[in-house]
């Protein structure tokens, strides 16, 4: 085995981990215990998946799909959650639209 080899397996290793992580903090959200789950969490991981998300899409690759398909999210979720960052990120509806309306369409499977 080389030296990529192992990084590699270690790296599967690491992201199975998140993974399970992200599924046990499904369930929870589901059960109602979110008030069990640390609030810096939700920024790490929104911050993480923000940036992931805008650098792999502006590097031309397209995710399959935005959301697991096995979990409802509402639209009400994303309204709330996308209304969080906007404001956070100084922007309002209008450059949203913008931003909405100049991007090419995801392409769809």
């Amino acid at each position: 085995m080389s030296a990529s080899d192992s990084s590699e397996g270690n790296n599967l290793v690491r992201w199975s981990g998140l993974i399970e992580t992200c599924s046990s903090i499904n369930e929870m959200i589901g059960d109602g215990r979110v008030d069990q789950i640390p609030p810096e969490i939700a920024t790490n991981l929104l911050t993480c998946a923000t940036l992931l998300y805008a650098k792999d899409s502006m590097g031309g690759r397209r995710f399959h799909d935005v959301f697991l398909q096995d979990v409802t999210v509402t639209p009400t979720d994303v309204v709330v959650t996308v209304s969080a960052m906007l404001r956070a990120a100084d922007l309002n509806s209008f450059d949203l639209a913008m931003w909405f309306t100049g991007r090419p369409p995801e392409s769809r499977p």
